[in-house]
């Protein structure tokens, strides 16, 4: 596998910042650090809804994006069936959520409830009736589970564990994936978005230092960032990580409280 260097990126980040100012007045965008497998667009913007999409349409403007040579992977998520709320409120203890995917049905079902710290909300995820995991899960804006979708035929469940952390941090997030816990089965901390490419796996995910990065195919890609928004991190009006047909992904993330749309290759490694 061919990684970039870290000599390289370091000196690439030395590039002299020329700024350019584009049709849309709010969005001021930074030389970019550009390579054939890796390119990195740093930019500012005032007003700061839908900051990533407004920088992505400032771009296209300016360069011709790696990602634009491909389209994007669809997404392969469950169909949901919807369980009214007198049916949850039936079954308190049974059946929270359902999926199905070809002929499965996966189902979300409150195992235990506990209203106190000393006390832990188990829940139960099932596969035809069969116990795929159990686990305690935090009750988040949408659900104990944020994310059911299938990854290279497999079903992936995206979801937050509840913590106490001296930084007052309620949750961490996880992901299990192919019969284990992503953060046990990878030795991954905080992984938090799932995808892939050519039958590789990859992850968005904290790394060893402290920062976020994107693993792929056993090892974590150059340069690290602050932050990557991603879909468990309130972004619904960001622009996710996406992989594209040609191989690459295309994300967005803050390093040094600067914001960049960032394009990493995956099919060079």
């Amino acid at each position: 596998m061919s990684m970039w260097g870290g000599g390289i990126f370091a000196c690439a980040v030395l590039i002299f910042a020329c700024v350019y100012r584009f049709s849309s007045p709010d969005v001021v965008l930074s030389e970019p650090i550009l390579f054939t497998t890796y390119r990195e667009y740093p930019f500012t913007l005032s007003d700061q809804e839908n900051a990533s999409l407004q920088a992505l349409e400032a771009l296209q403007e300016k360069y011709a994006l790696l990602s634009e040579e491909g389209v994007p992977e669809s997404e392969i998520n469950m169909y949901r069936e919807d369980l009214s709320l007198r049916q949850r409120e039936e079954e308190e203890w049974g059946v929270l959520d359902r999926y199905s995917w070809n002929e499965d049905v996966y189902e979300l079902r409150r195992e235990s409830y506990g209203e106190l710290s000393a006390t832990k909300t188990m829940y139960t995820v099932t596969k035809n009736n069969e116990t795929l995991f159990t686990t305690e899960m935090y009750w988040g804006s949408e659900g104990p589970i944020f994310s059911w979708k299938i990854i290279n035929k497999k079903p992936a469940f995206l979801f937050s564990v509840p913590v106490i952390h001296t930084s007052g941090e309620a949750s961490v997030p996880e992901i299990w994936y192919d019969g284990a816990f992503v953060s046990q089965a990878f030795s991954l901390l905080r992984p938090q978005y799932i995808f892939s490419y050519n039958d590789r796996i990859g992850f968005i995910a904290e790394m060893p230092n402290g920062k976020e990065g994107v693993y792929y195919d056993g090892a974590f890609l150059a340069p690290e960032f602050d932050d990557i928004w991603n879909v468990n991190c309130c972004a619904a009006h960001e622009l996710l990580p996406t992989v594209y047909n040609n191989g690459i992904l295309l994300l967005y993330a803050e390093r040094a409280e600067e914001k960049y749309l960032v394009e990493i290759s995956l099919i060079t490694l």
